[in-house]
């Protein structure tokens, strides 16, 4: 339920909204990796315990102001606040491994997390127009101040084995946890965050974007002895040119942070990130084709990886290269076609994982370095396309295609899932200012892995 109201008059609008979201539901791990592949199993098999649960509430609520406070001089100010809880617990998957049957067994653990997370920040601006010789120059200064708290208890408990082939389950309730593997934060973070942008007007066909944020985060845990402190600048910079008036090429770079999850016990460095990105954009025929070309090139330090229970809690690098472009036609009035693709070529340039490795007397643990290989779900290729007609008396049909390149599943590229083609379709009725719309999802009902 999200409710919403307006208060406006010449110069002030105020918008309100109260929003409410509440989810109940079981999760599934899928299918576990037997020998870099999938087991001959049926893929509607589930291996999840009887007491896997997930329920969510979120409360947010914000109240945005925008004012013109003169002809140069505009005031936009947001007040925002969220409380989010998660009761979850849920079955993950620690390999397979034979039994004395002859068969392989699935070891199972069990995940039992309580969170509570609530934020208050405001974000305060002023956009100041300053004239010049031709557009004026645009000024916008901010400040943003943020308090955010996350008290949470993750607990991990053991499952019975269960066989791969000939599942049985016989885990009862309660399930006993393992008081050496609990964590727990009560932490406090608070983010004052001031930042200015300016958009200056060079030229009839140059213009100039320069910005920055500095981020001022102090966070402290009292439960687990942690405090950090982050001072960062984040500077951006741009340039575009237009030597014709459809057509348009920029160039543009920045960086940016973020600092760690409260999961994260003691020091740890914040992720940062550097931005470079090239392109283009082209209207054409009287605004019935526009095109756009972006090429990038990003570099991540300190990202946080997933480990092997699917928590963030493991950091490495990675660099991120791609080209991406966008079509969009409009022939005739009833007639629009769109098309989007996009090529990502990504590697972690260092990372480290400590993996459990069988042995005749148990498990043991060592580092194994992933260092070159492809970041999990990250396919190299993604293509959309959409063409919709409509009829002239309210009815409006339209299909389209997707594809999705072969991806990996984790960061040891031991899986790839391989690619996909979907088709899907729509068809719409407008009566008197009422839209209804039917989507019809993967029309070939493909079969696919996620």
């Amino acid at each position: 339920m999200n409710p919403a109201v307006t208060w406006r008059n010449n110069r002030t609008t105020v918008t309100a909204n109260l929003e409410y979201v509440t989810s109940d539901y079981k999760s599934d791990s899928g299918l576990p990796i037997v020998n870099a592949g999938l087991p001959d199993v049926p893929r509607t098999r589930s291996y999840q315990s009887p007491f896997d649960a997930s329920d969510q509430d979120i409360y947010r609520a914000r109240v945005h102001l925008r004012s013109k406070l003169s002809k140069q001089l505009l005031l936009r100010n947001e007040l925002y606040f969220t409380d989010f809880s998660w009761v979850s617990q849920g079955t993950l998957f620690n390999g397979v491994y034979p039994n004395a049957q002859g068969s392989l067994d699935l070891i199972r653990s069990f995940l039992l997390l309580d969170d509570r997370q609530k934020g208050l920040g405001n974000r305060l601006e002023f956009q100041l127009s300053l004239p010049s010789t031709t557009e004026p120059h645009t000024l916008m200064a901010g400040l943003e101040l943020r308090r955010w708290t996350d008290v949470f208890t993750l607990d991990v408990a053991l499952l019975p084995s269960i066989d791969l082939f000939d599942p049985v389950e016989t885990a009862t309730e309660p399930v006993h946890k393992l008081p050496e593997q609990s964590q727990g934060a009560d932490s406090r973070s608070t983010v004052v965050a001031p930042y200015v942008t300016g958009r200056f007007v060079l030229s009839e066909s140059l213009q100039a974007f320069l910005g920055g944020r500095y981020d001022r985060i102090d966070y402290d845990d009292p439960l687990t002895s942690t405090s950090r402190n982050y001072r960062k600048l984040s500077p951006m910079a741009a340039l575009v040119l237009s030597p014709t008036e459809d057509l348009s090429l920029y160039l543009n770079a920045g960086t940016a942070f973020a600092p760690p999850s409260s999961r994260t016990v003691g020091p740890r460095e914040a992720e940062t990130s550097r931005q470079f990105e090239a392109g283009a954009k082209k209207y054409l025929v009287d605004n019935r084709l526009h095109a756009s070309l972006a090429l990038y090139h990003l570099d991540k330090d300190n990202i946080g990886i997933p480990d092997a229970t699917g928590v963030t809690v493991q950091n490495g690098d990675q660099r991120s290269r791609g080209i991406e472009l966008e079509v969009m036609v409009h022939p005739v009035r009833n007639w629009h076609t769109f098309m989007s693709y996009a090529f990502s070529d990504a590697e972690l340039t260092r990372f480290a994982e400590i993996v459990p490795v069988p042995t005749q007397t148990g498990i043991t643990y060592q580092h194994v370095d992933r260092s070159g290989n492809q970041p999990a779900f990250s396919p190299r290729h993604i293509l959309n396309t959409w063409t919709a007609v409509g009829l002239g008396n309210g009815l409006e049909f339209g299909v389209g295609a997707r594809y999705v390149g072969g991806h990996y599943i984790a960061e040891d590229n031991q899986y790839r899932i391989p690619g996909t083609l979907t088709f899907d379709a729509s068809g719409s009725y407008t009566y008197k200012g009422t839209r209804f719309q039917v989507n019809i999802r993967n029309l070939t009902n493909r079969k696919y892995e996620t």
